[in-house]
């Protein structure tokens, strides 16, 4: 085929398709005006492409060549993804590049616009790197990915925690809301000299590349870590989900079943009722949305899991051999919500009888638990009813009395 003209003459850009099997041409004209330019006809191989759709794109700035930190290149082009993942987002079309903002001769920040409406109009720019305005600092070779589930990877190269304004490090973020916020930057690598192997030639490059699937990014980058020019691989993902809530529960025989909080933070939550005759006990954790696990492990303490379940965004974990007077962590492995994938542990202590939840068994213990004898076991002394058989009574009282004197350890 002959060579298309194509409206503008953009440069330095990429290209991708939609779900609709629309063209998007992002590029620019090496300063500070870019296109995204639409051909609705190029899947049709029937005919020559034609382009219908020209919308100015604002970055906040222009791209540099030839800047201190990459004298012989440019600081980054300009690159456009499509959102093909068949869900809200789908259809959305994100344009990046690094970016010298308007009015300045030092320094860049990576930048960001997005299209709802099929590349017709673009959001206002958003500036990705997080750390404080320096316009000493480069952030550098930013690129970006979206990943079949409609998460944005974006990683570049950052000066931010150099001294010397340009040993350079990789950074990476991600937005789940198709590019409205971004995740906190993380630092994804060492830093290092990008100047190494001068004067031979005076660059390490003019750009970087990131692949996304739907748990992380996989990124192709350049760096000097062996005192010379290499190209480097590294795998970024967001980090793991974050549990919402978690319970110790037991069923009180007709009484019903109850759940002793475990606090995901601070002072672990005390389970003051017996195992039973194999010393079994069931964690439940809670997530936001809809997970799945690998597998789940005691990684701490005495105890094993002797199966766990998996029901929308609730886990479900049933121990065994779990021992008295222990701290003890479970930790559930790669879980996965759609977004992020990561380990989570959840810990609990365990202290038959220590009814109050203060970490040691006394005689309070033992005068909270004589009152209650003989009352329907509830939501608000269950607590009480340590053998968990429905009832409290003088064998809960006797069992309090058994551990008088233990605590958890520190």
């Amino acid at each position: 085929m002959t060579p298309i003209n194509i409206p503008n003459d953009p440069q330095l850009g990429t290209l991708d398709v939609n779900s609709d099997g629309n063209l998007f041409i992002g590029g620019g004209d090496t300063g500070s005006q870019f296109w995204c330019i639409r051909s609705s006809n190029a899947q049709n191989p029937a005919v020559t492409p034609s382009f219908d759709q020209i919308t100015t794109v604002n970055l906040g700035g222009s791209i540099v060549f030839g800047g201190s930190i990459n004298p012989g290149g440019w600081v980054g082009q300009i690159f456009l993804a499509a959102d093909r993942s068949g869900g809200p987002t789908n259809n959305n079309i994100y344009m990046l590049a690094t970016i010298q903002p308007t009015g300045f001769s030092n320094g860049t920040d990576v930048m960001f616009a997005r299209s709802t409406n099929g590349g017709q109009s673009f959001s206002a720019p958003h500036r990705i790197n997080d750390d404080p305005i320096n316009h000493n600092k480069w952030h550098w070779f930013g690129t970006l990915s979206v990943a079949p589930n409609g998460r944005i990877d974006s990683v570049w190269l950052d000066t931010r925690n150099a001294a010397n304004n340009t040993d350079s490090q990789l950074f990476y973020s991600y937005s789940v809301d198709g590019g409205i916020t971004w995740s906190a930057n993380v630092a994804v690598s060492n830093s290092f000299n990008p100047f190494i192997g001068y004067p031979n030639q005076s660059k390490i490059g003019d750009y970087m590349t990131i692949v996304s699937d739907n748990t992380g990014g996989n990124v192709a980058y350049a760096a000097t870590f062996n005192n010379e020019e290499d190209v480097y691989y590294v795998r970024v993902s967001p980090g793991a989900p974050m549990a919402q809530s978690a319970f110790s529960r037991k069923t009180h025989g007709g009484a019903g079943t109850f759940d002793v909080p475990l606090p995901l933070s601070g002072d672990v939550g005390v389970e003051c009722r017996t195992g039973g005759a194999t010393n079994d006990y069931q964690m439940i954790i809670n997530f936001e949305t809809t997970v799945t696990v690998e597998r789940a492990s005691v990684t701490s303490g005495t105890g094993s899991v002797s199966s766990f379940s998996v029901s929308g965004s609730q886990v479900t974990v049933n121990l065994t051999g779990v021992t008295n007077v222990q701290r003890i962590t479970v930790t559930l492995h790669n879980v996965n919500n759609g977004t992020s994938t990561g380990d989570v542990p959840v810990s609990m202590g365990v202290l038959v009888g220590d009814v109050n939840g203060n970490a040691a068994v006394n005689a309070s213990d033992v005068s909270l638990t004589k009152a209650q004898v003989g009352q329907p076991v509830s939501g608000s002394n269950f607590r009480e009813d340590v053998n968990a058989n429905g009832a409290i009574s003088a064998t809960d009282v006797a069992q309090v009395k058994a551990d008088v004197g233990t605590a958890l350890p520190p």
